[in-house]
């Protein structure tokens, strides 16, 4: 595979399987397109252990990959990338990825990718710069679907990630590790086996700024006994959830030491622990949740909001939230407030206009420094 070094170029590829026994170069501002990714099929040699489709060049015609599967032949790959950017403006669409440590690592800014598959991939998806869009893709049996780790260059403009499938995943559906100014639109995680995702649907670990909106976890059958829909740890900050829903994990959101951070709208029910599990943290507002039959999972103090007030100065809030079971589901309390007395310097936490009822133990329990949580209009 070869081509003018000039820019401006394409490769075209037929239909048909090829099977290379090195990896090809792609000179700067050369495109490569082939007839889908289903029909133009590129084997990658069994002793790859770099990066098959390296696009690194800087400047000038901006570069297309399109129309292409690549593929690892069986044991070669394992520590290599299929599709490499650390060039601004390459547009990807129409791409199938199996078998790689990274299926595609995206390190250059102006990146968009539309229309693919990644698969059996330790990561299906890596993002490490800024301005990047990644949208209508499917994440299928990775370690990790989607990771993305831009805080070093995120002020360039956010990463924008819309309509993304992590089916069977091992640990993380979706990870922001480091990162900054990150969305996730209508993402979703699941599968039937609860020992799937066994850390998040989706995981924000020391990031700041990051939304995500219309999530959707499920995982069918028995819930997970690790596993949390969404979770947000790590000192992060601005963190805001919205809408979506949560099953069949062992919380369905949970918000540990993060520092301002909103739980908005959404249904998180059917959980093996908590709807809405608050660890420490300051000015974490949950307003308008719906968390229904929660606590499958035995030996554990479940409820639809769980909010553990620790941190000195700390201020909660819960509001409008319904938090109950049906009559023979297994939730015990609706709302657990527990807030510990910091040697003075305590915070606060407001519950008002909840609805808490039908729960087997408690509806609206309070716990530790009382005299600092408020309650009003709560039914």
């Amino acid at each position: 595979l070869a081509c003018g070094t000039g820019g401006g170029y394409v490769i075209v590829i037929p239909p048909g399987i090829f099977k290379f026994s090195a990896k090809p170069n792609i000179p700067s501002g050369i495109s490569v397109i082939g007839y889908g990714k289903w029909s133009t099929i590129l084997f990658v040699p069994t002793t790859l252990a770099t990066e098959f489709l390296n696009f690194n060049g800087t400047g000038g015609y901006p570069t297309v990959l399109a129309g292409v599967g690549v593929l690892a032949q069986t044991g070669g790959a394992a520590s290599a990338t299929g599709i490499k950017s650390t060039k601004n403006g390459l547009f990807i669409r129409d791409v199938w990825v199996n078998g790689f440590q990274y299926g595609m690592n995206l390190g250059g800014t102006d990146n968009f990718v539309h229309d693919f598959v990644s698969e059996e991939c330790t990561v299906g998806v890596g993002a490490s710069e800024a301005n990047i869009n990644i949208s209508d893709g499917q994440l299928y049996a990775c370690g990790e679907g989607l990771v993305v780790a831009n805080n070093a260059s995120a002020e360039a403009g956010r990463v924008l990630v819309t309509g993304l499938r992590a089916t069977q995943c091992t640990v993380n559906g979706f990870v922001v590790s480091a990162g900054k100014q990150v969305t996730l639109n209508g993402c979703s995680a699941a599968h039937i086996n609860n020992t799937k995702f066994t850390g998040a649907g989706v995981k924000i670990d020391g990031s700041s700024d990051v939304e995500v909106n219309g999530f959707v976890g499920t995982i069918l059958g028995t819930p997970s006994t690790t596993g949390v829909g969404i979770l947000a740890s790590g000192s992060s900050s601005n963190i805001r959830i919205t809408g979506g829903s949560t099953k069949g994990f062992l919380d369905g959101v949970q918000m540990a030491a993060v520092a301002t951070g909103t739980i908005t709208g959404g249904a998180h029910s059917g959980n093996g622990r908590r709807g809405v599990y608050i660890s420490a943290g300051d000015a974490i507002c949950v307003s308008g949740v719906v968390a229904r039959n929660n606590g499958t999972v035995a030996g554990t103090t479940d409820a639809g909001i769980y909010s553990d007030n620790t941190s000195s100065f700390a201020l909660h809030s819960i509001t409008g939230c319904i938090c109950a079971q049906d009559g023979g589901g297994p939730q015990d309390y609706g709302i657990y407030e527990n807030l510990t007395d910091n040697g003075g310097s305590s915070g606060f936490t407001a519950l008002t206009g909840n609805i808490a009822k039908f729960n087997i133990s408690g509806q609206i329990t309070t716990a530790g420094l009382v005299a600092n949580i408020t309650s009003t209009g709560n039914v």
